[in-house]
Parts: C-alpha cells; structure tokens; sequence
C-alpha cells in the first residue's frame, strides 16, 4: 500500500511580541539580529527565535514526518500577507517589518487573500492525494475557515492538541520527533476545538533531560555551533537574549521544571560561572554535557572582524581569553568536549 503524501501547515509565530520587538531593534546585537540586518535569515529560524518552544517544536516535528510529493516542500508557514512560505526561505528585516504589519484576520485581505491563493496553488501541484496537517489552533477560524475552504476533508489536526497550551504542544512535537513517534489526526472539519487539558508529558525515563554548556571566548563559533547541532531539541538560553540574570534563572527554572532540554550559550569562562548551572542541573536529574571551544585568540579576533554588523570591542575578547578557565569533569560535567573550527568553517568535536 503506497503511503499518502502528507505536508504539514505551521502557524505564524506573533512578531508583534516582546520577541519580535526585541529582534527588530534597532540596537539589537545578538546574532540573529545582525544576521537580520545584514541581509536576511530564514523564516523558520526567525519564529524559533520569536516562538521559542512551540514553533521549535512545529519545525523538528513537521521535518521528522512530512511526506510530501516529490519536489514539493514539506511543510509551510501561514505568513500573514506574505501567504504559505518554506520554512527555510529567507526573510529580510524589511519583509520582517511587512509582515508585522499584517493582522492575522479574516476581514483583511491582506491576510487571507494570499493565504487562500498559496492554498489553492499547493493543492493543484501537490494533488488530489495529498493531505495536510495544521500545526496551530483549531479554536479560532483564522486559520482554519480558509484552509478549510480549499482542502476540506484532506485538513488534518492532531488530535492530542486538544486541551494543551501552545507550551505543552511544543514539548510534545519535539519528543515525538525526538522518539520518532507520530501523532494521530482527525478531520480538522470534525475535531473537537476545545477539550479537557490532558494530563502532564511524563518525564523522559530511558535518557536524562540534557543541560548543555557552551564554554569560550567571543567568536568562537559557539552559537553557530548551537544552530548546527541544537535547534531542533535544545532551548537555547542567553545573556545577550535575555539580558538580566534573573530571566535567565527563570528560564533555566522553566526548562528543568518540564525536563526540556536547554543550551547555555554565554562565554561561561570560569568555573564559578558554570558552577550554579552545574549544581541546579544536578538537582533536577539533568545530564550535564559541556562543550569547550579551545580557539585562537587571533582566529577569533579575524572571525569577529568578518561580522557586518555584530562586532564585539577587541578588548572584551582579549579580557575573556585571559580570564578563560578550560572545564574539568571534576566540576560535575557528565561528558566534556572540545571543539574546533577550520578554516572552512567546519566543525571538530572531540572527547
């Protein structure tokens, strides 16, 4: 029996949040933002971002199980004013700005005029056979009514969505991608809108939730580092993000409280920096991973020059590489790493 093509359909993030206003600043410095500024960062990393968990979960879910017609992608996102998108399809900061402008509402046609255009076009190349799947709310219309319009009995949700918040929804979309477990759906024309909420996702029992930190010095590669190897499992917590100590100790709380996976991507260059990581990941069971990238001072410095915009002062660099205290297991890593960067940009892991 051949297997129906199957193509998922990702709810917008909100761009009009602190998040989204966060990475629309002006002063904005992280690297997502200069990489923004610069010249343009794809859609699905750009919700991530805004979203966090949820649209991380979506992304990673959506990539374990899409099973679209040959030459199609996998899974688009509902993109107000700008209709159905490939995750992976550039963003400039300009159509960031438009695309923030545009209600997410059935009345203007900004919103739904291109939303049903990209509908249709989908449907005459991907088939008759295919089905889809909405990765969003069934409880408002907004998105439902038009993509109902156009796909009809072939608009698919999942069924245990109901009753969970956008938090828990994310949770379980990435241990099922994680786990390799897919979801059941129903009729998104029948499916109940509404439900009792169900009840917590257990705990992992065969792997330890994993805390992991990123240790070294300003361009060292870290958070490129993270993108490559975490951004579909791991919430990625960070000063330059966050900005305060106690929104990241919210976060980190947050994390270990659900048994979520998290990256800890700041310099961490002392131990003493690492320490209350290290005590709190102990406490709730955390497996403790630590990545040490042992990096030229000069190499990072000539990375850093490369940045347009983005660029860290010299001397902070400089002050961090001569603070830099290389991590010991003794300090309660469970695995220690040390990684490398070629001068292609590749990255070397080793024990």
């Amino acid at each position: 029996m051949v297997a129906l093509a199957l193509i998922f359909l990702l709810s917008p993030a909100n761009t009009g949040g602190v998040r989204g206003a966060m990475l629309l600043g002006e002063r904005a410095d992280f690297d997502l933002a200069a990489k923004l500024r610069g010249g343009s960062a794809p859609l699905g990393e750009i919700y991530a971002f805004i979203s966090e968990l949820y649209f991380r979960g979506k992304l990673a879910y959506a990539r374990a199980f899409a099973k679209p017609p040959e030459g199609i992608p996998g899974s688009f996102v509902i993109t107000p004013g700008r209709g159905l998108l490939p995750p992976e399809l550039p963003i400039t900061i300009d159509e960031l700005r438009h695309i923030a402008s545009v209600r997410i509402d059935l009345d203007d046609p900004r919103y739904s005029a291109p939303l049903e255009r990209d509908a249709r076009i989908l449907d005459e190349i991907a088939g008759p056979d295919c089905r889809y799947v909405l990765l969003g709310s069934l409880a408002t219309v907004k998105y439902i009514e038009p993509l109902l319009q156009v796909f009809g009995e072939r608009l698919l949700f999942p069924v245990e969505f109901a009753g969970r918040g956008d938090m828990s929804r994310g949770g379980l979309m990435l241990r099922c991608a994680r786990e390799g477990v897919e979801l059941s759906y129903g009729r998104a024309d029948q499916e109940a809108r509404h439900g009792p909420r169900p009840e917590r996702l257990p705990k992992p029992r065969a792997i330890a939730p994993e805390m992991v930190i990123l240790i070294g010095i300003q361009a060292a590669g870290k958070t490129s580092f993270y993108r490559e190897r975490f951004f579909d499992t791991h919430v990625r917590i960070s000063l330059d993000l966050v900005k305060t100590r106690e929104r990241e100790r919210t976060l980190i709380a947050a994390c270990l409280a659900s048994g979520q996976a998290f990256v800890i991507d700041n310099t961490n260059t002392l131990a003493a920096d690492r320490a209350p990581y290290l005590t709190a990941a102990k406490q709730a069971g955390f497996r403790s991973v630590g990545y040490f990238f042992n990096t030229e001072l000069r190499a990072a410095i000539a990375r850093n020059n490369k940045r347009q915009p983005g660029k860290i002062p010299v001397p902070a660099i400089i002050r961090s590489h001569k603070r830099l205290e290389p991590p010991t297991v003794a300090e309660g890593f469970d695995v220690l790493y040390t990684v490398s960067l070629d001068p292609e940009n590749r990255f070397t892991v080793e024990p």
